[in-house]
């Protein structure tokens, strides 16, 4: 496809999410939407196909961008744990966004029917969370191997008290569950931190780059690059996605885990150094709202690291990351 009618098609999806998210879709056609936004129904169809499948894009778009609120409230130094879930709760359950999460949970409930034009839908509506929220409650302190289930808490929460506000209209009702939860949190994350003989740290940093968030994702995404920019994690990389990743570090060979979540642009390593103890760096790449990209680097810390010295190798690493995307 050229890049003109790349630019026409995400115009268009662009004018979509503003009408469904002014009208809803009730009794939509692709002839009343495409009267509405200056096009014709023939466009709508060239670009995507159909109605159905027009409307799932709507829904990754929207799914998209609220994923990049979450980033930028998690980017924010000045915000506490509780505030970062407060800001997103509202941000998430403003009315304004009703209509794109009315049509969010149809088209959820149509593709647990197992409809055609839903056959795909399913494939990354959790796992697209799942990376991002799991790399903030990390960078908020909770320890790698329960981040994971954490995050599918918070995802289960938010939907779930998204679906009760839609059906049910009492704000007051789910702000106050919304509140309890955090609470829940708040006093888990007290217990947990006094009740570990060793709490688990982290250090995050971030760069800026011209380039484009999908072109870093492709580098991130790939293990094997890991150490052309980031040597710290490992010296060689081996092995594929059927067969397993494997890095070498001073000489030892151990087990690589990769998650890359495309949507989300976010890439997972976890590397076993011993059973049960994992040493893991979490990548993203955000869009810059001028173009170009954010790109922010999570890493846990071992119980003899500087978190001063790690910082500094950090940023080394992504200003090399940045590089590489920059000369591909």
């Amino acid at each position: 496809m050229t890049g003109t009618s790349t630019t026409s098609r995400e115009r268009l999806l662009s004018a979509v999410i503003e009408y469904v998210a002014d009208h809803g879709v009730a009794d939509l056609s692709l002839r009343r939407l495409a009267a509405a936004i200056g096009t014709s129904h023939r466009m709508l169809i060239y670009h995507f196909g159909s109605k159905d499948e027009l409307l799932i894009e709507v829904i990754r778009a929207v799914e998209d961008q609220q994923r990049q609120t979450l980033a930028e409230f998690d980017l924010d130094p000045s915000l506490a744990p509780d505030e970062v879930t407060r800001r997103m709760w509202h941000h998430l359950s403003d009315p304004a966004l009703w209509p794109n999460e009315r049509l969010f949970f149809e088209v959820y409930g149509q593709a647990l029917q197992a409809r055609p034009h839903t056959a795909n839908f399913l494939d990354d509506i959790v796992e697209s969370w799942l990376a991002p929220a799991t790399a903030m409650r990390l960078e908020q302190g909770v320890p790698p191997d329960l981040a994971p289930a954490q995050a599918r808490l918070d995802l289960a929460m938010t939907r779930g008290l998204l679906l009760d506000l839609l059906a049910t209209g009492d704000r007051a009702g789910v702000d106050d569950a919304v509140d309890r939860f955090i609470a829940l949190f708040e006093a888990w994350r007290a217990v947990e931190e006094n009740g570990r003989a060793r709490a688990v740290r982290t250090v995050t940093q971030l760069i800026e780059s011209d380039t484009d968030p999908d072109a870093v994702f492709a580098l991130i995404a790939d293990p094997r690059l890991i150490p052309t920019w980031a040597p710290r994690l490992g010296s060689t990389v081996t092995g594929d996605l059927e067969s397993g990743w494997r890095i070498t570090k001073h000489g030892e060979d151990f087990p690589l885990r990769v998650v890359a979540t495309r949507d989300a642009r976010t890439a997972d390593y976890v590397r076993e150094i011993t059973p049960g103890r994992d040493e893991c760096a979490y990548l993203r790449a955000l869009p810059r709202p001028d173009g170009g990209s954010i790109i922010t680097m999570v890493l846990t810390l071992g119980s003899d690291d500087d978190p001063t010295v790690v910082a500094t190798s950090l940023h080394e690493q992504l200003t090399a990351l940045a590089t590489l995307a920059e000369e591909h």
